[in-house]
């Protein structure tokens, strides 16, 4: 078995783009654009059980980030969640560091 890794970024496949188009319209969004950051392929040798003749198989999966066009927030909106997000990043270093060390 053998695992190779390409990480870009890239322009997305039209596969890719047709996927954040949907999920992008499932949360009541437009599109904006979408960013393909890895893919990784993966090949395999060996040979079959029940008969001893060599196989060779592989297959690929990539890795993407879609990018829907959300509204602008309002700045006091943005300030509290802001805020929020410092009161949540500060309760999880100190129970991790309980839990792990400093």
């Amino acid at each position: 078995m053998k695992t190779t890794l390409f990480y870009g970024p890239w322009q997305c496949r039209r596969e890719f783009m047709n996927d954040c188009q949907r999920q992008c319209a499932s949360e009541g969004y437009p599109l904006k654009g979408c960013i393909w950051l890895a893919d990784f392929k993966f090949d395999w040798e060996g040979s079959l059980v029940l008969l001893p003749i060599p196989v060779t198989a592989g297959s690929r999966y990539g890795i993407y980030h879609c990018c829907c066009d959300y509204p602008e927030l309002l700045p006091e909106v943005t300030a509290t969640r802001r805020r929020e997000w410092e009161r949540i990043r500060t309760s999880f270093r100190k129970s991790w560091s309980e839990r792990f060390g400093e």
